[in-house]
């Protein structure tokens, strides 16, 4: 048996420079509380009653390379552990990511996915599994803000993630302007591609009640700036 019981972790840093693949990935935590039950290695899955990770801020800087990016070498989820998790809770997160060969002088009000800086990122997941090949978990609450100011402020769903596809069931997703109710679905090959996600990602949607404003879809181009004083919104 391994008992870990609670966990109170503060101040945890984590760096990692991967030469191998031309990034530096950096995790810092200021509070990292779990509550886990006894652990037998022989049972699988591990069951935790809950994760509360307080202040976290992840970037990951991707630095120019000499060869051509693999991003289009199959590469699957693997996740070396199976794991239960009652309530996983991310308060005052921050995500940065930021591309060197790809990035540019753009328009501050722009969202760019290879200059990427979201902070006030609070999320509520209940009955999380935590698979080899996939991930899912019921979102009861998540909220964002982009630095370009697009800002997410409600996102709930039935929520399943594997090396093919993400899904998003029973969503419920409200924006500065918009607001989404139905089912959300992205499509891709292997986790490569996802995490080239603008380059690579399909989606197909089906909703209901729902609005879409023009005033949101100029955060994602320039040729809709120049109009985001209209309030528009497609039905």
């Amino acid at each position: 048996f391994l008992s870990l019981g609670k966990i109170d972790l503060k101040n945890v840093d984590f760096r990692l420079k991967d030469k191998y693949n031309y990034q530096t990935i950096s995790l810092h935590v200021n509070l990292l509380e779990i509550d886990a039950k006894p652990w037998k290695f022989a049972d699988s899955p591990w069951e935790v009653n809950s994760v509360l990770i307080h202040q976290p801020a992840f970037t990951m800087v991707h630095h120019p390379s000499p060869y051509r990016p693999k991003d289009l070498d199959p590469d699957y989820l693997n996740i070396p552990f199976n794991l239960n998790v009652g309530k996983l809770q991310l308060d005052d997160a921050q995500l940065r990511i930021y591309d060197e060969p790809l990035v540019s002088k753009k328009d501050a009000k722009i969202l760019s996915f290879a200059d990427l800086d979201v902070k006030n990122v609070n999320l509520d997941v209940q009955d999380a599994k935590i698979r080899t090949r996939y991930v899912q978990g019921l979102v009861r609450h998540f909220t964002a803000k982009e630095k370009s100011g697009l800002e997410i402020k409600e996102l709930k769903a039935d929520f399943f993630l594997n090396s093919y596809k993400t899904e998003a069931k029973n969503l419920v997703f409200k924006t500065n302007y918009s607001n989404l109710n139905g089912y959300l679905r992205f499509n891709y090959k292997h986790m490569r591609e996802y995490l080239r996600f603008a380059a690579w990602v399909n989606f197909s949607a089906k909703m209901k009640n729902s609005n879409l404003s023009l005033k949101d879809l100029a955060y994602f181009t320039p040729a809709l700036t120049s109009w985001n004083h209209l309030d528009i919104k497609f039905n």
